[in-house]
């Protein structure tokens, strides 16, 4: 996608992705902060995260899967912030539009912030609106570099295509966007947007292991990348934040 080709360009240009998820890690300590958490339990988070295997995978594979998830779990932050003056609903729409060029899947986190904020906190729909026409300008935006001088080859090869080509057919992608949408009735609190979203994440995946499988078999499935095992990574920001969510909550409670 477009501004996920832009974010990884420095890291092409000097040949190591691996500073991607230290930039990742950061960030999520930076996220941490924001939470409010005490000292000795930032610490403790940004131990477990620093060490974990995931991060250790990511580094020694040169992956970026984590540091995009992180991104996605930040942008749904500032979404959430309430300061709704003009000003700040364009900088959330192009946030918006801007995280939706990274990844396709990551529309299903984005849906679901904004159903959160339109059914469970009652935003004005007007608000929403412009959010959403930003986002969607902004997303378009992102193509026009790739499209100029070259329309005709878009059509014929872009990310839309490809992704449908190499992942899941268009089919499958849309009824696993409208099933997530269904965990709306199950968010009592913004909190909740990231534990959903990383479980509709997380069955999204499944989802599209499984039609691999369909296709070929389990060892070609799991074991010659087939399907992509590394896409788990992109729940696991959504759930590492939300049980620091919850903790944080729970000490400021118990104070």
């Amino acid at each position: 996608m477009p501004f996920y080709f832009l974010l990884m360009l420095p890291f092409y240009w000097i040949n190591e992705y691996s500073y991607v998820t230290a930039i990742g890690a950061i960030l999520l300590f930076y996220i941490f902060k924001m939470q409010k958490s005490n000292s000795l339990d930032l610490f403790k988070y940004s131990l477990v995260v620093a060490s974990s295997f995931i991060i250790t995978y990511e580094i020694i594979a040169r992956s970026n899967i984590f540091f995009n998830g992180v991104l996605i779990v930040l942008s749904l932050l500032l979404l959430f912030q309430k300061k709704w003056h003009l000003k700040n609903l364009i900088f959330k729409g192009t946030l918006v539009g801007l995280s939706l060029s990274t990844r396709n899947v990551f529309v299903i986190p984005i849906a679901l912030g904004f159903m959160y904020l339109f059914f469970v906190e009652k935003q004005k729909i007007y608000k929403l609106f412009i959010i959403g026409i930003v986002a969607v300008l902004t997303f378009i935006t992102t193509f026009i570099p790739f499209i100029y001088n070259h329309f005709d080859k878009f059509l014929n090869i872009n990310p839309f295509i490809i992704q449908s080509s190499f992942l899941m057919p268009k089919a499958l992608s849309f009824f696993c966007i409208i099933f997530s949408m269904g965990f709306i009735f199950c968010v009592k609190n913004k909190f909740d947007v990231y534990f959903y979203s990383g479980i509709s994440l997380f069955l999204t995946i499944i989802s599209y292991y499984i039609f691999v499988f369909t296709k070929r078999d389990f060892v070609s499935t799991f074991f010659e990348s087939y399907a992509d095992i590394t896409y788990f990574i992109l729940c696991v920001p959504f759930f590492i934040y939300y049980l620091i969510s919850i903790g944080a909550n729970s000490n400021k409670l118990s104070n």
